[in-house]
Parts: C-alpha cells; structure tokens; sequence
C-alpha cells in the first residue's frame, strides 16, 4: 500500500512540474558554469586554476598563444610590407608589373605601364573576382590549344600560354613557332568566340595579324571581362590589347596566369596594412619593436625615437616582455618570463623569425590593459573568476547530475496516470513514429549544427551575456528534445510504438492485397499494362501514341465512374437499412462485377436484418402475453385469498397464534400482488406499450410530496433526508403520473437497502436546458456487481434477499424515464425539458 502511494505521488502533476524544473535548472547550471570553466581553461590553456597560485592571465600559456598567433599575423604583415612599402609607408598609387618578380621588394623595380596596375587597382582586381576570372579564362583556352595539337599532329605543344615561368614573362612566347588561322578562315574561326565588336576591335588593335585558336578563344573571353570590371593598366588599356599588339613580346595566356598571384600578395598586404591598425596598431595592449639590417618596425610612434637600451629599460618594468637577438637565423641571446607563457613563447619564437634572419625584436604586453581588446577582455575574465574555478566546475557537475536524474525520473513519469498508473497518450503521440522521429532528428541536427557553430565563433569571446544566452538555448533544445523523447517513451509504454508505424501500414496494407489477391493482381496488371502502353506508345508514335494513349485514359475514366456510381449505389442502400428501411432494395440491374455482388450481399442482409427482428417482436409479444395472461390468472385467486384474510381478520379470534397466521397471509398475499403488478408494468415499460401524457410539472413540488409521503418509513431507519432543491421552479415536460413511479422507486430502494442512521442526499439542479434529478446515498451491504447488472430485472442489492423487494423498481424506473426522453444510469436521473 505504501508502495502503491509513492507512485501516485511520483505520477502526480506536482511531481511532474518539480522533475521537470529540476532537469531544466540542471541544464541551465551546467551549461553556463560548464561553459565558464571551459573559458577558463581555454583562456589558461589547461590550467584554468593556476590563478590560485598566484598567476594572472599574463603568465598563462593560452596568453602565449594568443600572443603567438598575433606575432605570426604580424610577421605576415612585416614581409608584405617590406616588400611592397614605400620609404616604409603604404602607397596605394606604387604601380606593380605584373610581369616583375617582387621577392626582394618593389623599390628600384622597373615597370611597364602596358602590364602594369597601382596597389589599389591590384587590390580591387582581387576583391572583385577579376583576376580569379581572367585566370579561369586561360585555363579554359588550354583545352583550345589541345585540340590544336592534336589536328596538326605535332610533337610539341604550340599557342600562347605554354610558358610557366614568370621569368620568361617579357621574352618572345614564339608566334613563330605557333600555328596560326590562315588568313582566309580568320573571321570565321574568331566569331566562333567572340561577338563582332570584339572581333572588330581587336583588328584594330593587331593590325589584322593573323592568330592562334587558343590566343582567339582567350581574347574573346578575357577582353569583354577586362572591360565589364573596369579596371585597365597604368597606360590606360587592357593586357588582351597590349598582347594582341604585341605578340613578339608577350603572352596573354602568361598574363592572365600571373595576374592572380600578384593580386593575391597585394590584397594580402592591403588587408594587412588595414587589419593591423584595428588588430596589432596603437589600438592594441601588444606592443612590438622589431629591427632588421634596413628598417625597424613598431606599433608606438613614440618608440621609434629611443634607443633599444631605452625600450630595454622601459620594459623592464612590465611583468610580460620578452626581447631577443637573432643572427642568420639563430636566437643568440634573449630574455623571457620564467612563467608559463614565457616558456611557451621562448618555444615558439627560437624557430620562427618575425621579420627576417638577422632582426633584433622587444615585445611586451601592456597588463595595465588601457586598450579595450582582446588581451583586456580575457584578463578581465579570468582574472576575476579563476580563484573560483573549483567552485565552477563543481556547480557544473551538480547541475549535470541534477539533469540526468531528472531525465531518468522523467522516462519513468511519462505518460503514467496518478489514479491507476495507466498510461496516457496526448494529441502528438498520434504522429506516426517515423514522421515524428524524422522531424526529431531533422530538428536535433539543426540544433546541434547551431550550438557548434556559435560555440565556434564565440569559443575566443565568450562574455557573461553570451554564457546566459547560450544556458537558455540548451534549454530551448532540452525541451524540444524532451517533447519527441517523451513522446517516443509513452508510445513504447503503451505499446503503440508499431501500432502507430507507417511500417505498419505499409506491412498490413500489403497482407491485404495480398489476402484480396484475385482481385488486387487484376487491378495492379491493369495500372502495370496502362504504364507500359504509355511507356512504349508515347515516346515512340508521336500524334497516334498520344491519341491511343488518350483514347485509353478515356476509357479508363469511364470505367472509373460507372465503379464510383455503382459503390454509391450500394452505400445508399447502406443508409436505408442504418435508418431502420428494411424493406429497401439495391437496384442490381445496372451494377456489374463486385458492386453487384456487394449489392446482392446487402439486399440478404436486409432480408435477414427483417427476419430477426420480426421473431425478437413475436417473441417479445408472446413474452408480454404470457406475462399478461400469467397475472390475470394470479390475480384472480390472489384477490380472492385477500379477500378471505380481510374477512379472518374481521372475525373475533382470539388465538395469537392463528392471529399471526394471519398477518403472515395477508403480507404475503399484497407482495404477491405487488409482484404481479410489478411484472405487468415492467412488461409494458419495456415493450414501450405505456401510454405517456405529457404535461408541464414542476419537479420541486412532485420531490416535496414524495418527501412527504416517505418520512415517516426514512424516519423509521434513522436515514437524515438533506435536499436541496432551487429557487426557482424545476419545469419538466413528462408524465406525471410515470414520473412519480420513478420518484417513489428510488426512496423505495433507499428506504430498503440504505444504511441505517446514515444520510439521503437529494438534488435537483438546472443544467443546460434539462433538469438533472440526483439522489445519493450509502449502501447497508457492499455490492459486488456493476451498476449496469443492478439496472436489470429481478436483480437486487441484497443479495441473501432478506429484505422485500422484486428486483424489478430500477429497470422499470430506467424504462420509464427512456419514455418520457429521459437519460439515467445507478445513482441519478434526469429528465429534459425545454424551458418555458
């Protein structure tokens, strides 16, 4: 029993809202304490409680990392600079050739302005998707040069392009040596690529030279290219001209291969040049002198006037610098913190040189932070929740135990009913299983995809808004993963996991063609002969396959419609025989194959249906004639015994004993005829041959008199009648004389069978346009039959049938309130009315 309680209360909706909170709140702990202390140790790299021994963000190695990251940044920038730099400045206006190797700097370089752009030009080249396309170009033209090839069968491959070598640039590619169009195919061949203002234009340009297919192909797609971007060399034209005029002296197929890895390093360098003002300039706590055999580098203006014994000095007195010398390429000499991060630094920069072989580099961090960046944010952050890394980590774990036992309390609450521990199913467990799986798994994939993406681009800034956020969106997920998993938990409870399966389906779908065989082969030969005929008439005959084909589907249609006819044909037939026609007939005469027989099968059931129910009404009669004629013959001797023991009782005898010979006679004798009467009126009420008078009554007066009338035998049981009854008058349309005998029975069965000095409850309620009678009371013996079995004939409540009574009061009563449109079951009985 006790057992039995503490389920209850575990299956309870307190319960159920208390384990559901619990497992929220542990997702919420866990997520953003857990996400704190991984911070921690991203940011500490490992080590998120090395605060506790007295170091700061500065000495930590996840410090070292972010500082090695932005000094590998810087070294990019610094080579770009000093290749393509100015007296050390950026000069978007420098021009750069693209035929020019740059590896040793812009300075002192010559150009040539046919083949040549400014920085920002380059730049722009890059942004825009220029030179990526005129690059694509050339490559595509290599395909013209094979076909080339091949048609003239030579051994070594010939056109513009086969030079590689950015060195061989400016040399000759060989025009010589290519196989050019005869003149007398020239246009032809050329407006095979390119429009008629590119071939017209390009005449102009070459002086009507004549050229290869390949450098044909290349020019029709790279001028208009060049053209539509609007970006032309530093003399105001385009490669494709300047190499159609001048095909001794370059190849365009070169110009465009190389163009792309000049515009790369110069975008490389303008993004650099931009980037490291925002990331690595002044507005950094990063603060670097760097010095090579030329220039020095720096990102504080003021720097650039000391000497490097006065940077020495200075920063001496920051807690993280470090400084070194490297010589053809080996660290000589070098100071670095005796902390986590200097040794992890020490590691890093003693093979990997910032600006060149020979430089001589002072690096520190500013742990005043007076710049807001990212050096500022971390060390705010870990700095000040470090010391509390134990306590982080262990609320994180707390909350991750508190979820999984909340998640295992809630596998075991669900769908479980607090009354019987029976399970209950809601509206979104009637999904088939694989639909709601299928949008399960979809919609968790999306939510994974989205956590790790926004972890992803948040890992390195992971602020006390975004912790919070991120707890709720776990939340958000948690839930949306519960409403699925709960839903798939009450379906494997219930045992509908399969029931509710599109599988299933399918499965049981199949047995039943299978199982209506003859008839489902028929159907599927025919839709696999109309898909052939289809199939092969359609692609094949033109006009007369479409009009076969139609020809067909009409037909098909037709027949179709003639089935659909004949089904609503017999459906019709259904609905006669469901609103009690028995005599209706189906026409047959038009309905052919399994409608037909369909129809044959319903006009049996029809007879049939007849059949029976004429013999239940023959014996329902002969049932009320034999009840009828049986009391009649009853009834005559029996008011004859009543008779004679009224005269008996008239006379003076004296004998106690015969006197009470007689009060047993005549009690027996008025049951017996009480029986009798009973019987007949239990008879007529259910054969439904009652003749009612329907009359406006007044339910709270016919209840008063009834009171009355059974006072005194309620008073004789010590039973205390409460009723209650509105203020207002109870107005029912019912027979009044019926409607009594229903009253009288229930105080009957009352005053007979209700526990002795126990209470009667009597209402009588307006509810909704009926007037809803309710008598309660407690039973004197326990019953141990349904209510349905106490509403039926010559059943009684008590079962050693000790106390008078025929069994017969409360079907009669049900009877007769079915009579008067009444509803009623064991404990109450209501009579509609429509209010007047």
């Amino acid at each position: 029993m006790e057992t039995e309680d503490r389920k209850k209360r575990l299956y309870s909706a307190p319960a159920k809202v208390t384990v559901t909170v619990l497992l929220f709140l542990g997702a919420l702990l866990c997520t953003i304490f857990g996400s704190a202390f991984l911070r921690l140790a991203t940011l500490g790299s490992g080590d998120p409680t090395a605060r506790m021994e007295g170091g700061q963000y500065y000495t930590t190695a996840g410090c070292a990392i972010k500082m090695h990251i932005d000094l590998s940044q810087l070294s990019d920038y610094l080579s770009t600079r000093k290749v393509f730099d100015v007296n050390g400045q950026y000069d978007p206006t420098q021009l750069v050739d693209v035929t020019k190797d740059y590896h040793n700097g812009i300075t002192g370089v010559e150009v040539n302005k046919y083949t040549s752009y400014t920085l920002e030009d380059m730049y722009q080249m890059y942004v825009s998707g220029c030179a990526d396309n005129l690059d694509a170009n050339a490559d595509e033209s290599t395909y013209i040069q094979e076909d080339e090839a091949l048609a003239s069968e030579s051994s070594e491959a010939a056109g513009y392009g086969l030079s590689g070598d950015r060195s061989d640039l400016t040399v000759a590619s060989g025009s010589e040596s290519e196989e050019l169009v005869p003149q007398a195919d020239l246009e032809n061949i050329a407006l095979e690529y390119m429009s008629e203002d590119t071939w017209k234009h390009l005449q102009s340009v070459g002086n009507s030279r004549s050229y290869s297919r390949q450098f044909l192909y290349l020019y029709g797609c790279g001028y208009p290219n060049e053209i539509s971007y609007g970006i032309k060399t530093a003399a105001g034209s385009t490669l494709a001209d300047y190499a159609a005029a001048n095909p001794e002296k370059v190849s365009l197929y070169d110009l465009y291969r190389a163009l792309p890895d000049l515009a790369s390093q110069v975008s490389s360098y303008v993004w650099a040049e931009e980037s490291q003002e925002q990331y690595l300039g002044r507005n950094s706590n990063l603060r670097y002198y760097v010095k090579d055999e030329t220039q020095v580098y720096t990102n504080m203006q003021d720097w650039e006037a000391l000497s490097e014994e006065e940077i020495q000095n200075m920063l001496e007195s920051w807690p993280m610098y470090v400084s070194y010398t490297r010589e053809n390429g080996r660290m000589v000499e070098g100071h670095f913190p005796e902390t986590a991060a200097g040794y992890r630094l020490s590691s890093y920069l003693a093979s990997e040189q910032i600006l060149s072989g020979n430089e001589r580099v002072y690096i520190g961090l500013d742990t005043a932070y007076p710049i807001d960046d990212d050096y500022k944010e971390a060390a705010r952050f870990y700095d000040s929740l470090a010391p509390y890394a134990p306590g982080i980590l262990a609320i994180a774990i707390i909350g991750l135990v508190m979820a999984i036992a909340a998640f295992v309390i809630c596998t075991i609450q669900a769908g479980r009913n607090q009354k019987d521990g029976t399970v209950r199913l809601y509206g979104f467990d009637s999904l088939p299983t694989e639909v709601a799986m299928a949008v399960g798994v979809i919609l968790g994939i999306l939510l994974i995809g989205y956590f790790g993406y926004i972890i992803a681009i948040n890992m390195s800034d992971m602020s006390g808004f975004f912790m919070v956020f991120l707890g709720l969106y776990v939340c958000m997920s948690v839930g949306l993963f519960m409403l699925f998993y709960l839903s798939l938990v009450r379906r494997i409870k219930a045992h509908n996991l399969w029931e509710k399966s599109i599988l299933r389906a399918v499965i049981h779908l199949g047995g039943r063609v299978y199982e209506a065989r003859q008839e489902s082969s028929k159907l599927i030969m025919a839709a696999l002969g109309l898909m052939l005929l289809h199939f092969i008439f359609l692609p094949t005959t033109g006009f007369f396959g479409v009009m076969l084909c139609l020809v067909v589907d009409i037909l098909v249609l037709l027949y179709m419609l003639r089935e659909a006819t004949g089904k609503r044909t017999v459906i019709e037939g259904l609905r006669q025989l469901g609103s009690g026609d028995l005599d209706y007939k189906v026409d047959t005469t038009e309905l052919k194959g399994n409608n037909k027989e369909l129809a044959e099968v319903v006009n049996s059931m029809g007879d049939g249906l007849k059949t029976a129910v004429e013999v239940r009404m023959k014996n329902e009669r002969m049932q009320a004639d034999l009840i009828t004629n049986v009391s009649h013959d009853i009834k005559t001797p029996l008011t004859s015994i009543v008779n004679y023991v009224d005269l008996l009782k008239r006379e003076n005898i004296e004998d106690p004993k015969i006197k009470g010979y007689i009060d047993i006679l005549e009690r027996k004798s008025q049951r017996l005829k009480q029986l009798t009467e009973d019987l007949v009126e239990a008879s007529k009420a259910s054969s439904g041959n009652v003749n009612m008078e329907f009359v406006t009554l007044n339910l709270n007066e016919l209840v008063q008199q009834v009171n009355g009338e059974f006072d005194e035998r309620l008073s004789g049981r010590e039973l205390d009648m409460i009723c209650s009854l509105p203020p207002e008058p109870a107005l029912v349309r019912a027979d009044s004389r019926y409607l009594w005998r229903v009253i009288e029975n229930l105080y009957g069965n009352v005053a007979k069978y209700a526990m002795p000095g126990s209470r009667v409850y009597v209402d009588v309620i307006r509810r909704e346009g009926s007037v809803v009678f309710i008598m309660k009371n407690m039973s004197e013996q326990t019953l141990n039959i349904s209510p349905d079995e106490l509403m039926e004939r010559f059943v009684r409540g008590d079962s050693s049938r000790t106390t008078e009574g025929s069994g017969l009061g409360l079907s009669i009563a049900e009877n007769l309130v079915k009579l008067m449109k009444g509803t009623s079951n064991f404990l109450w009985t209501a009579i509609s009315s429509r209010w007047r």
